[in-house]
């Protein structure tokens, strides 16, 4: 993922004004629809790894074939980590909003994804925008809660493999952890990136 692509939410100049999205990190993926194979080739290996997907569509093509059978019928199963997002609503008359965004939740049903929530949203006015913090706000929440669960995970494991050590083994530390962090950073393919931070 080029370092363009990546953008930061916080700034110092911030204080606390956005304690809620402290963490968030954001991925402006390619389009759905580009013609560019590197580009969904990026897409398919990032989709599996992102704690909330966020689709962002607008009036004119969140109906696109493109998007649905390419997509989010193959998304079923992910919907506790997905929103959806209708830009540009400010486009749209105000009496024909509410039935456009019923319209793209009756296509998601028919994509077989139920209870994903469809947000209105438009940059240009602000409308919706705050809706959208909140979703964002409940997943930084709920990925922190799962770190907290895995931090405590690994903490009752690793006390349990320090009660099954006999007393007076010898036992090196950072021998041990740097012969075990080797290992799991070839296990996973990360020695590029390790020497990279030697360096």
């Amino acid at each position: 993922m080029s370092r363009e692509r990546r953008i930061t939410r916080e700034s110092l100049l911030d204080g606390d004004a956005e304690e809620g999205l402290r963490g968030l990190v954001l991925l402006d993926l390619p389009d759905h629809d580009s013609i560019q194979p590197a580009h969904r080739q990026v897409v398919d290996r990032v989709l599996p790894l992102v704690d909330l997907l966020v689709w962002v569509v607008d009036p004119q093509k969140y109906a696109d074939d493109a998007l649905h059978s390419g997509y989010l019928r193959e998304s079923v199963g992910m919907e506790a980590s997905m929103v959806v997002v209708v830009n540009q609503v400010d486009t749209i008359p105000e009496g024909r909003r509410e039935s456009l965004l019923a319209d793209v939740e009756r296509l998601l049903v028919e994509d077989g994804l139920h209870d994903v929530p469809v947000l209105g949203v438009s940059a240009r006015t602000g409308e919706g925008v705050g809706d959208l913090r909140d979703v964002l706000e409940q997943a930084v929440a709920r990925r922190s809660v799962a770190a907290g669960r895995a931090a405590a995970e690994l903490d009752r494991a690793s006390r349990v493999l320090l009660d099954s050590t006999p007393p007076g083994a010898p036992w090196d530390a950072d021998a041990a952890l740097h012969e075990e962090v080797g290992a799991l950073v070839q296990a996973v393919g990360l020695e590029g990136s390790a020497r990279r931070c030697r360096a």
